[in-house]
């Protein structure tokens, strides 16, 4: 139900004595760094690092000797998961249409005060340039405060399955109709329209954003 945060992954440990022992020491590494938090509760506590497994004949000195830690109340929440791919990776004239990420949603779990101040979280899904169609991928959760800072925290499940919509650049252009010829002898138009007043035009952006509308021309006679 608790939760250390602050606790250094590492400190510096000089050693010194018989050239041997030094040697093998530093070979075999089985020397052990620990801090006992079991008779501690919640809050910011000053620890001593103890060591174990070294030789009585060594001298060891640890830098730090003593550390800071916050013990807090451990919490998990369910946040939605946020699918991002760079759109550099698109192929000329297409577009990302739509991500979606499978499950929508994992359990985080930390420290209260890092759950408080997730921002994001992401998965983010890469590959070679030029993508000219839909896929998926496998893709790491990363949980980022609002700096962008990656978070300590567990999450579960840490990888999601990602869908991606790739479409050909497209735009919806209104159509007009332009009359040609004239209608027989005793007939006469008293209206005229589409059955759908936009069609979607396909194709280089440069070309499709030019467009104001699409004639179509209907020939009366």
């Amino acid at each position: 139900s608790l939760f250390v945060t602050v606790l250094p992954e590492t400190v510096d440990v000089k050693i010194s004595g018989p050239k041997a022992i030094v040697l093998t020491t530093k070979l075999e590494k089985e020397y052990k760094l620990f801090v006992d938090l079991n008779s501690l509760l919640i809050g910011e506590h000053s620890v001593t690092i103890h060591q174990e497994n070294f030789s009585e004949k060594l001298d060891v000195s640890i830098e730090p000797r003593i550390i800071n830690v916050t013990i807090e109340e451990k919490v998990t929440e369910q946040f939605r998961v946020e699918p991002e791919m760079n759109s550099r990776l698109l192929a000329e004239n297409f577009v990302l249409n739509e991500m979606t990420a499978e499950p929508s949603k994992v359990a985080v779990t930390g420290a209260k005060s890092v759950i408080d101040n997730i921002s994001y979280v992401k998965a983010t899904v890469s590959g070679e340039k030029d993508v000219n169609k839909s896929f998926e991928q496998e893709a790491a959760v990363k949980v980022l405060d609002r700096d962008l800072n990656k978070l300590d925290v567990s999450i579960n499940p840490d990888k999601v399955n990602v869908k991606v919509e790739i479409n050909e650049y497209s735009r919806e252009v209104p159509i007009k109709i332009n009359e040609i010829g004239e209608p027989v002898e005793g007939l006469k138009i008293d209206s005229l329209s589409p059955e759908k007043s936009n069609i979607t035009v396909y194709g280089s952006k440069s070309v499709v954003d030019t467009l104001k509308e699409v004639v179509v021309n209907v020939d009366l006679s």
